[in-house]
Formats: structure tokens, sequence, C-alpha cells
């Protein structure tokens, strides 16, 4: 198949990041490969056009709820194959922007805690393997399902005492938040239950480490006071088949800054993820905005404004009018591209693979949460982060020594 052909029907990638503080909105537009260099942008109120220099057109469709101030499209630049670019918005879109994120935050995971626990609770209870779908253990009753403090209750309770008194600290800990035999605590990350759990549960252990014993995938660990079984790769259910819990990575991380930037009062949140088996290896992220509205293009349905004559132009061209030859048309092709509204975190994140200074003054800041996570957790969200900027220039993809993300709710 001709490629100057095939390219004409891929479509751009496109992300809007709109920015109701200012009534604006940053315009990335990632165009197919081959597609060439614009020519003209048009912006009205509902959509942005994009006019290529061999004549093909894209219709950037803006969804209700945003509105562009038209003719205000400034810095037009393109880079290879990236368009970037900045419109105004009017004062409506920024309002209703700012209500909906505000709205949006409060509501994704108010009920959690209270839903897990009554349904968790005294009640009969299976777990699987997310992965393989194998039983870890069925019809299990606890007494009592409660949410730890925190994810990262341990390392803060370091601050409980005083060094003088440290020793107390350590005594108290071990035994202050371990579950009883017909209990289960939980975080985002991970459900802590009972070592004497282990005669119920279908799985291999290796050690300290527990593994499916259908698809070999970690499960969590095990240590002299209790089980930890991390909770992206389980799902639990009620004795009728209905799902309790079964979350996404991006639900637990989203679920994970909401919690801890509750607590912040204003400041950014800063957290880091720490692998268990690579104790020198760290995810860094810092929150930029927790509400950030976007208009991303959604998966293409079809070419809905086309306005070649396939067949009909074909056999108009070379046909003959009066004993002549007629002109062959000349006929723009127009694609449109609907966007969608979705809210995000957007974040600077750092990967470092060994200590240095700079990891010395995370672990020493009272500000930064260092969480102690799986290691295909940490795989999972550094793969979220790399691909959610990928449509951005390299020049907006990095802020000095660090990478920019997103993280969509």
């Amino acid at each position: 198949m001709n490629r100057s052909w095939t390219h004409k029907y891929r479509m751009p990638q496109v992300l809007f990041e709109v920015l109701p503080n200012i009534l604006a909105c940053n315009m990335y537009i990632t165009l197919p490969p081959g597609a060439g260099y614009y020519q003209k942008m048009l912006v009205s109120k509902s959509d942005c056009t994009i006019e290529l220099q061999d004549g093909e057109t894209f219709v950037i469709k803006i969804p209700k709820g945003s509105y562009l101030v038209p003719n205000s499209a400034t810095g037009i630049i393109q880079k290879e194959n990236i368009i970037t670019a900045r419109a105004a918005i009017s004062e409506m879109t920024s309002l209703i922007s700012t209500l909906s994120g505000d709205i949006l935050s409060t509501n994704i995971t108010s009920s959690m805690d209270t839903e897990l626990s009554s349904s968790m609770s005294d009640s009969l209870v299976s777990a699987h393997c997310k992965q393989c779908l194998k039983h870890l253990c069925t019809n299990i009753k606890f007494r009592r399902v409660l949410p730890l403090p925190s994810v990262d209750w341990d390392q803060a309770s370091e601050g409980w005492f005083c060094h003088l008194h440290a020793e107390d600290g350590h005594k108290l800990k071990p035994a202050s938040l371990q579950p009883e035999h017909d209990e289960c605590f939980y975080t985002e990350l991970f459900f802590l239950i009972h070592p004497r759990m282990m005669d119920f549960i279908n799985a291999e252990h290796n050690g300290c480490t527990i593994s499916c014993s259908g698809c070999k995938m970690i499960l969590g660990e095990k240590t002299s006071q209790s089980i930890k079984l991390w909770a992206q790769n389980l799902s639990w259910l009620q004795d009728d088949g209905k799902i309790i819990y079964d979350r996404s990575i991006s639900e637990i991380l989203l679920s994970l800054f909401h919690n801890i930037d509750r607590d912040n009062f204003g400041v950014n949140c800063r957290l880091v993820l720490q692998p268990l088996t690579m104790a020198k290896k760290y995810l860094y992220m810092v929150t930029m905005n927790t509400n950030q509205k976007l208009l991303v293009s959604d998966v293409p349905q079809c070419v809905s404004s086309e306005t070649i004559l396939k067949k009909s132009n074909k056999e108009k061209e070379g046909s003959q009018v009066n004993g002549a030859p007629t002109k062959k048309l000349r006929v723009a092709s127009e694609k449109e591209i609907c966007l969608k509204k979705v809210y995000a975190i957007k974040l600077l994140y750092l990967v470092k693979e060994d200590e240095d200074e700079q990891t010395g003054e995370w672990v020493d800041d009272v500000n930064v949460h260092i969480i102690p996570c799986s290691n295909s957790f940490f795989q999972e969200v550094k793969c979220i982060l790399e691909n959610s900027s990928h449509c951005l220039p390299d020049n907006i993809r990095a802020i000095e020594n660090m990478s920019l993300g997103y993280i969509i709710k």
C-alpha cells in the first residue's frame, strides 16, 4: 500500500490543557508521520481547524461546556510533527472547569473506606488473582475490616516519640496496628491479614514472597506479625459473586494522591515510591495541579466529513462531455476529531536508580512521603507517567531534570 496515501487516513493526537486562572488553553497537536506542515489554523467558539500545506484539513471539535474565543490562537509553532499554540477560553469555561474539578476531587474516594469496611465485615468473601483469575481463598469471614491511618503510617510513626523515648516507640509499633486472626486492615496499596490466614490461601510462598500458584505473579509478602497482600493484584468478591474490590493502578494512584494531598493544607503533594525488593530505587513525584482539565482526542470513529467522491469521481475522471475529456476534480479531504473532557493530576516526576544527596534529602524531609510498594506497582506507575506525555513536544515534556506526566481521573 502506498505510504503517502495511508498517512492521510491516520488521525492526529490532540491534547488541550485548560488553564482557567489565566483564561487560556495550551494546544498540542501531533500530526501523523509524513503529514507535512500546517498552513493555517483557525479558531472558532466550538472548534479549531488545521489546514495542511497539501490541502488536507483537520477539524477539532470542542466538547460542550468548553468554549474558545474566536480568532485567539497565538504562538503557533510546528516542530517536526507537533504543533503547539495557545488560545483564549471564555469566562464561562473557566468557571465550569474550576467547579467541576472541585466536585470530582471531593467525590473520588469519599465512600471507599465505609463501603469496603461494611461489605467485607461479617460476610463470606473470596479473593482471586487479578491476572489469571485463580481463586486464592474462598468463604473467609472477617469480624472487622478497617482502614489503617495512612499508607505510610509506619514511616510517619517515627515521629511519635522523641529520640529520648524512641525505644518505647519501637516496642509499641509492631503490636499497635497488626490484625488479629479474624481482622483485615487495608490501605490504598495493600491488605494486611494475620499470618494464620496462610492456611486458607491457595498460593505459593518462597521465603517471605507470596506468589499465585497459577500465573506465579507476586501477590504479597509474609512477616512475623502479618501478611501483606498487594491491592493492585487482588479482587475481592462476596459469596454471590458481586465484586467488592477491583481497582486499577491508576485508581489506586489517584486515591493515594487524594488522601495524602488532603492532609497537606495547600502544599504541593510530594511522594516517593520505593520498591521493597530494590531499596535504592526511587520514583519521586510532586503535584503541579490536582484538578487539571484536559481536552483529549477520543478514539476516531470514522472520517465524518470526507468530501472525496471516491468511486463517482474516478468514474467521472476521463469521461467525455461533448467529445472533450472533463477536467479532473480537485477535492480537499476534511477530517473531524472530537475531543472529550477529562480531569487529571498533573505532576513532575524523577526516577533515581541509586542513592545520592537528593534521595537523602527526600528521606529526611518530613513533607515527603516515602511509600514502600511492590516492584510491579513501581514499574506500572512509571509506564503510565511515561505514556501520558508522549504527544507533548520535548521542550514541554521535561522541566529541568524532571519529566511531566498526567494521571487521568
